[in-house]
């Protein structure tokens, strides 16, 4: 009776800020291999880390379908999950090596629902709270790049896309991250349609974080959200091919302001009798609105993957071909294997790296701050503010599981910390409410 074996085809962590940046208030992302392979073998073992405590992932209906009929296992772990498979063992030059013991067809395609399953997910996690356009997150294993480290020779897997470039006339939420050349910054308050002045945007390396321009997946028909108040009489809308090809366009205009315009691209030209219909797939979209400037948005159209109660879904393909993101190589092996050296070649694994969100910290006390609570030591973090006569932090200070001081140059100075990651939103800014009183008081206060 022969023995079933089973290896990793593939596997997908997800990585979230919030949780893993340690005392020294430096991004995980940031550390060095061998720094994060020892954190996360330390939060492992200490029961700090497990994705299932804030979102939940599962296989999609036609994956459960497609588990069982390729004997594919879906297994989740602390980080994320992973998909095993059965293969037969051979050895091709010396070296050991794996194939799927039943053929995958080249068009399989394994989709996985992401929920939010805690209710603070969004005060904690740096992603849009409003988005332009009712848009779930897409991550898929096709058509990316290996991401490179700090280290040169440690190349990673990220499966969320480079941020979008800044566009003039596109408004900003606090914490967005967008491009600005080569350079990624991070709004530090809500921008107007003149965002591009740099004095809003605080300077960020390059992580491939999940932002905005992941967030594309729509079903063809949909409302583009828009509130009275905006006061938009005019818009207009063009789905364009990947080629730049006008596909159909939307023009809608009103005496008194337009409200949640309904947008139907199942077809182009639902007026006629047998209209032909407009394929799922990708996109993109632009719109203008009473004349202004032209936005434009990637989008990907399908009915099937969209669930507006989803934070988004993670597509994993086999028609990758020839990357590092490939589930195979190029002759139909697993990519993990034992070279004739020794030397071990894992299988893939895909990373979502989620940044926590920064938010302006504001203390509050019964009997009211006086301007000479802000003492020499609290004055490089810290301003008094006379009008509500709070504390508020000079800077937005990242919401972390873990206790970080607040640091300016040399000075370091451990403030009290809110107490959950919720915030309030007050004019341009996010504001994170901590309320002084003797078991935590401030300095002096």
């Amino acid at each position: 009776m022969s023995e079933f074996l089973y290896k990793r085809l593939f596997e997908v962590n997800l990585l979230h800020d919030y949780y893993l940046i340690s005392s020294d208030g430096i991004s995980f992302f940031e550390k060095p291999k061998a720094e994060k392979e020892a954190l996360i073998k330390n939060v492992i073992n200490q029961q700090a880390y497990n994705v299932a405590d804030f979102l939940e992932i599962q296989p999609t209906e036609a994956t459960k379908k497609a588990l069982s009929e390729f004997k594919l296992i879906y297994k989740t772990t602390t980080l994320g999950f992973l998909i095993g498979i059965e293969v037969k063992e051979e050895l091709k030059l010396g070296a050991k090596v794996y194939k799927p013991r039943f053929k995958l067809p080249d068009t399989l395609s394994l989709t996985f629902s992401i929920r939010i399953a805690i209710a603070n997910f969004l005060s904690m996690t740096n992603i849009s709270m409003r988005p332009a356009l009712p848009a779930i997150y897409y991550f898929t294993n096709k058509g990316k790049d290996q991401f490179i480290e700090a280290d040169p020779n440690y190349k990673t897997l990220p499966i969320s896309i480079e941020a979008k470039n800044h566009q003039s006339g596109m408004q900003h939420e606090m914490g967005a991250l967008v491009k600005f050349g080569a350079e990624l910054r991070e709004a530090l308050e809500f921008t107007t349609t003149s965002s591009s002045n740099l004095s809003f945007w605080g300077k960020l390396k390059d992580k491939r974080y999940v932002t905005n321009a992941d967030r594309i997946l729509l079903p063809p028909m949909f409302n583009y959200p828009i509130k009275k108040e905006q006061n938009i009489t005019q818009l207009q809308i063009v789905l364009e091919d990947r080629d730049a090809n006008p596909i159909k366009t939307i023009a809608k205009s009103s005496a008194n302001p337009l409200q949640n315009v309904l947008l139907n691209f199942e077809v182009i030209d639902e007026s006629i009798e047998n209209p032909i219909a407009i394929p799922e797939g990708l996109y993109n979209l632009k719109i203008k609105e009473n004349g202004g400037p032209e936005i434009s948005y990637f989008v990907h159209l399908n009915d099937d993957l969209y669930n507006k109660n989803h934070l988004g879904v993670i597509d994993i393909r086999l028609d990758e071909t020839d990357s590092p993101f490939s589930l195979l190589d190029a002759d139909g092996y697993l990519k993990t294997r034992t070279e004739n050296t020794g030397e071990f070649i894992s299988h893939p694994v895909y990373e979502l790296r989620f940044k926590n969100r920064k938010t302006y910290w504001r203390y509050n006390k019964e009997a009211n701050f006086k301007a000479a609570d802000v003492t020499g030591d609290l004055n490089p973090h810290v301003v008094f503010e006379p009008t509500t006569k709070k504390i508020i932090s000079k800077k937005p200070k990242g919401l972390t599981q873990t206790l970080v001081p607040f640091i300016s140059g040399a000075n370091e100075k451990i403030l009290p910390h809110p107490r959950t990651p919720s915030l309030k939103v007050e004019g341009k800014r996010m504001f994170s409410e901590i309320y002084i009183n003797k078991s935590n008081r401030l300095v002096n206060s």
